[in-house]
């Protein structure tokens, strides 16, 4: 397991910024997570024991970061009704460079 740590601010004011788009879904926020090995795109857990199960994509939506390459950003929940990750795909599989701010996102869809 990776080390635990706070979720930053930009984490925090991404997340809730997604999950306001969501109708009538309402979940806490964990304050806790960890870092994804994921060539430091930018993605975190927030299954802090490592036992929880995916349950469903919550929304989808995308972000062009500053070198132009397009990346997803999928936040989703677990079989439990917690938040489970929120997952960056850089689509060239670079690190990303700015992270995203909710005014620059764009909803893809969402599943509710």
């Amino acid at each position: 397991m990776k080390p635990i740590r706070d979720l930053t601010k930009e984490e925090i004011e991404l997340t809730t910024y997604l999950l306001s788009l969501i109708p009538e879904f309402d979940v806490e926020i964990p304050k806790k997570a960890w870092t994804m090995d994921d060539e430091e795109m930018g993605s975190i857990s927030f299954d802090l024991e490592g036992k929880a199960e995916f349950g469903e994509v919550l929304i989808q939506a995308e972000y062009e970061d500053t070198d132009g390459v397009t990346v997803l950003i999928t936040l989703t929940e677990d079989k439990g009704g917690n938040l489970f990750e929120l997952d960056f795909w850089k689509t060239d599989f670079t690190k990303l460079i700015e992270y995203p701010k909710p005014e620059k996102i764009n909803q893809e869809n969402d599943n509710n």
